[in-house]
């Protein structure tokens, strides 16, 4: 039997048009515990009675489910497949539960069609004709507030509802990111806790090795099997240290290398958080071998100025446009950095601020990134700002992956539907973007594809010499993830073959091509080693039918 008014309980959860911009103004007694530590992650699957191989087989599968692309290797990429893969469920479903109120077929439901599929609904459960409670809607008025919801998505305003509008319209409700798919990310991130130090993936290997350590470490006596006591014992300590790390930093605690600048009295702390950002750049930030995005700040008129904080997970450059000269101080700060001399570097640009205005950070690591507000990252990160600058941030706000930012209202936007084209020049080629989609020469219709999903903000020319940057800025010899292996195709130097490339001269591997961005090459006979680092993807060597180790750098 068809639940009764399943399409206006669904409608009624849809989150506000302005769900894609979190923002939170946070006060000094925003926070939170943070996410689990490995041990803190690891205790949660610990049980009395327990042994060794049990534990083992527990986290196999939990690793196993988790690893969307089935690569044996746990990252973001996976991660953005089970977002995608849940938000796809969401359309369908919430287009599943309009289109069987298509009575006479045509591929459109009317508002006729559905107040007759929806009075017939309440008829076969009995509730057409119940009285309704007092102060409460009658059927009739309910029936007619779901249609008014419901037709909300006949965008084109004809009275008749499309399948593809119904689809977009659920889309951009993005009711399942704001849910389901935030906790998606939860629990991937509590496990990627076991990745080793510095990494951002993890493999089948690195989870039994550290739950391995960890089993033996909580087994005190050494017989193979978790006593209740043991289990207790060990949650206790789990427990306290969990109240330590939400504790915020002591000002003379904070490690060597995270001091930042204070704030003047008169200005305002903003601070802004985000994964990546949904474009390339044609400059590299440190290394050929890691990926670099752009993202853009529009700072807003006022008089009032402003001290602002972003923290991304991967390397950035941010273009300023606007009111600059509100800009006290700009600190941006990276997780993903960079190798250089004998410890990590943040690594971050900017663009259109003189250098005296921009911070970076001396080490990695003081402050990580964050995309949901509220969150315990971001009220860890406000907790450090506040620390640092001597003033709590009046402004937070995040997002997985940003086109820009408006500050300081926090306003963020994504990928709109009417982009300007793009030309790319690199190496002599042009290369026209134009939808987040590169015409090359020879183009590659797959690779284009995948650029427009995984990067709709396409690709953006920078000027290597205009970037104030924490570590050397250079043009890519070969533009990163799909955009490389576009321009590759392009200058003839890659040939596509069915699902794979052919290396027909000397290359350097694009930056990025890990998890879902991973492809497989063939290397002709006669031609040299490809340089650069392969990532997660392979290359068999024609000559050898061996599979080639990669040459990082």
């Amino acid at each position: 039997m068809v639940k009764k008014f399943i399409v206006a309980a669904m409608l009624a959860c849809i989150a506000s048009p302005d769900a894609q911009a979190q923002v939170l103004r946070v006060s000094q007694e925003n926070s939170g515990p943070p996410l689990p530590s490995p041990r803190q992650y690891l205790v949660n699957r610990l049980q009395g009675g327990m042994t060794l191989d049990r534990f083992l087989a527990s986290l196999r599968g939990e690793f196993e489910r988790q690893d969307a692309d089935g690569n044996d290797v746990f990252d973001q990429d996976d991660i953005d497949l089970q977002v995608k893969i849940g938000e796809a469920g969401w359309r369908t479903t919430f287009v599943m539960q309009i289109m069987p109120a298509d009575l006479d077929g045509d591929g459109y439901v009317t508002e006729q069609e559905l107040r007759q599929k929806l009075q017939y609904d309440m008829r076969r459960n009995g509730t057409l004709l119940q009285p309704a409670r007092p102060g409460s809607p009658g059927p009739q008025e309910r029936i007619e507030q779901s249609l008014r919801k419901t037709m909300e998505a006949d965008t084109d305003k004809d009275g008749r509802l499309s399948i593809k509008e119904a689809m977009d319209y659920a889309a951009s409700q993005r009711v399942y990111a704001q849910g389901t798919v935030n906790n998606l990310r939860i629990v991937a991130r509590q496990m990627l806790s076991l990745a080793r130090e510095g990494k951002t993936a993890l493999t089948s290997l690195d989870v039994e090795n550290a739950a391995s350590a960890y089993f033996r470490a909580v087994d005190k006596d050494g017989n193979g099997t978790i006593s209740l006591d043991e289990l207790d014992a060990e949650r206790r300590d789990v427990n306290r240290e969990r109240m330590e790390a939400a504790r915020p930093p002591a000002p003379d605690k904070v490690q060597p290398g995270c001091d930042l600048p204070k704030a003047s009295q008169a200005a305002k702390v903003v601070l802004l958080g985000s994964y990546q950002t949904e474009s390339l750049s044609t400059v590299a930030l440190g290394s050929q071998s890691d990926v670099t995005g752009v993202g853009n700040v529009v700072v807003e008129p006022g008089r009032e100025p402003l001290y602002l904080v972003i923290a991304t997970m991967r390397p950035t450059i941010w273009r300023f446009y606007g009111a600059v000269e509100r800009i006290e101080r700009a600190v941006l700060s990276s997780n993903g950095g960079v190798q250089s001399g004998e410890k990590p570097r943040i690594a971050a640009g900017a663009t259109g601020l003189p250098a005296d205005r921009v911070t970076f950070p001396e080490r990695t690591g003081c402050m990580r990134y964050f995309s949901n507000v509220p969150s315990t990252d971001s009220a860890k990160a406000a907790g450090f700002v506040r620390t640092m600058t001597g003033k709590a941030p009046e402004m937070v706000s995040g997002k997985y992956a940003i086109v820009a930012f408006s500050v300081p209202s926090g306003k963020i936007e994504s990928v709109g539907p009417d982009r300007p084209g793009l030309t790319i020049v690199q190496n002599g080629t042009s290369y026209i973007l134009n939808d987040g989609k590169i015409t090359a020469v020879k183009p590659d219709r797959q690779a284009s594809s995948d650029l427009d999903r995984y990067s709709p903000g396409g690709v953006v020319t920078i000027d290597a010499k205009a970037v104030v940057a924490s570590v050397p800025a250079e043009p890519y010899e070969v533009l990163p993830q799909e955009a490389g292996l576009l321009q590759l195709v392009g200058s003839g130097a890659l040939t596509r073959s069915g699902g794979e490339y052919i290396i027909n001269r000397k290359i350097r591997i694009p930056a990025g091509l890990n998890g879902a961005h991973s492809v497989k090459f063939l290397l002709r006979k006669g031609v040299p080693e490809p340089d650069g680092d392969y990532g997660h993807s392979t290359v068999i060597s024609e000559e050898t039918g061996e599979a080639l180790k990669p040459k990082k750098g």
